[in-house]
């Protein structure tokens, strides 16, 4: 018989990030907010804002929840469903693009065997990206040593990359710093740069304005 498939429409909000920085003029001529060069602590504390801003950005596209808050009011809050939302709505949707094994105790050669077999090289290209903490690395490395041929912490696109030799195909593992703390401390993200495509959205991409001016008394 044929098979036949059900069209879903997905759709997504898009969360607004700000990170400010204020200062009075007072404060801007005191003693007590700069040592030295005025300028030189001022673009010190926007580069501080700009990577706090850099890095919730990712947070969100990575772990971001869809939802939205406070609808039919003025003030509405909208929040950007992240990868990890999407691979949770379409696994719940019978797709099957991940595993948790947190009820099956100590990660096993077979467990991790059966994840990459049939969950992260069954489709695409044979040769993915994970991101992962440096304890999930290690631990892949220490079990996976006397079957699985790594080539450990070579730089690749600036990054520090540790690749697996697997028989179902080639992962290379880079740590993420944000996944080292909290429910994905002990979680990896496998990807397939191969099936990515960065969509421009014109003016509305996140960008860092920084000749703002100064705020007065």
């Amino acid at each position: 018989e044929s098979v036949q498939q059900e069209m879903v429409q997905y759709y997504n909000y898009t969360q607004i990030i700000r990170h400010s920085s204020k200062y009075t003029r007072s404060l801007f001529e005191s003693n007590k907010f700069h040592a030295g060069n005025i300028k030189k602590e001022l673009q010190t504390n926007r580069e501080e804002k700009r990577l706090e801003h850099t890095e919730e950005v990712e947070t969100v596209l990575m772990f971001g929840q869809r939802a939205i808050e406070g609808a039919g009011t003025n003030a509405v809050r909208r929040y950007t469903g992240g990868l990890d939302y999407w691979l949770g709505v379409s696994a719940t949707a019978g797709t099957e693009n991940r595993i948790d094994v947190a009820g099956a105790g100590a990660i096993t050669l077979a467990i991790l065997r059966s994840f990459l077999d049939t969950y992260a090289f069954k489709y695409g290209s044979h040769e993915k990206w994970a991101f992962a903490s440096s304890e999930v690395i290690g631990i892949l490395c220490n079990l996976v040593k006397d079957f699985v041929r790594v080539k450990d912490q070579e730089t690749s696109f600036g990054l520090k990359v540790t690749t697996f030799e697997f028989t179902s195909g080639t992962l290379h593992m880079v740590r993420h710093d944000l996944m080292r703390y909290g429910v994905y401390a002990n979680a990896m993200l496998v990807i397939d740069p191969a099936h990515l495509q960065l969509k421009f959205l014109g003016q509305s991409m996140s960008r860092f304005k920084s000749d703002v001016g100064l705020a007065s008394t």
